[in-house]
């Protein structure tokens, strides 16, 4: 249901915000890959691996709304940079360590 709620608050936003609708249907998919996943890991009685897709889905849904919630509080107007180009940098290279870690983690976990 607050699917369903953030993809018609994205659709009746004035003006449009095409990327904010994107993000909430985005979430939508992720909802159904993730029920997809979760029915695949019943009937394969919590195979690691499966359990494993089924987490990994389930923080990017947790991503996905987290990042539909700060745009809809922003604007679509052109953002103006608050940090140096190396701060930047730095955080896109710790983002991308962070996912690669919890994708190895849960591989990991899940070969036992």
């Amino acid at each position: 249901a607050a699917v369903g709620w953030a993809i018609v608050a994205s659709r009746s936003a004035k003006p449009q915000r095409r990327g904010l609708s994107r993000l909430a249907w985005g979430q939508f998919w992720l909802v159904v890959a993730n029920g997809i996943i979760g029915g695949i890991t019943v009937l394969t009685e919590l195979n690691p691996w499966t359990v494993a897709g089924h987490f990994i889905l389930a923080s990017t849904l947790l991503t996905v709304t987290a990042v539909t919630w700060l745009r809809a509080r922003e604007g679509d107007a052109e953002p103006r940079p608050l940090v140096g180009r190396p701060v930047k940098q730095l955080v896109i290279g710790l983002a991308v360590f962070a996912g690669a870690l919890v994708v190895v983690g849960t591989a990991v976990t899940g070969s036992g």
